[in-house]
């Protein structure tokens, strides 16, 4: 998913790595959960560091918020195994 870079390994579920993709506007997003555009893929980290000087919105893993000027770290932290059914 995202968009193709020949300076990135391929995403494995199971590498220990964070995929850091980027959105660059709310018409973007919204292009996005109907298809229309992949975000864009911009690397892969252990961890990353984000510096927001200005309030902010966010979404990580999913979950949105608006976050006030912080410095955020994102890290790798475990991985479940899951079942599910083929049907």
């Amino acid at each position: 998913m995202g968009t193709p870079e020949k300076k990135f390994s391929a995403q494995k579920c199971d590498d220990g790595l964070l995929e850091v993709m980027g959105v660059y506007s709310s018409f973007h997003i919204a292009q996005l959960q109907i298809g229309m555009s992949e975000p864009v893929r911009l690397g892969q980290a252990r961890s990353v560091k984000l510096k927001l000087l200005d309030r902010v919105p966010i979404q990580i893993d999913g979950e949105p918020w608006e976050q006030s000027p912080a410095e955020v770290t994102i890290s790798f932290h475990s991985q479940a195994t899951f079942l599910c059914n083929k049907r």
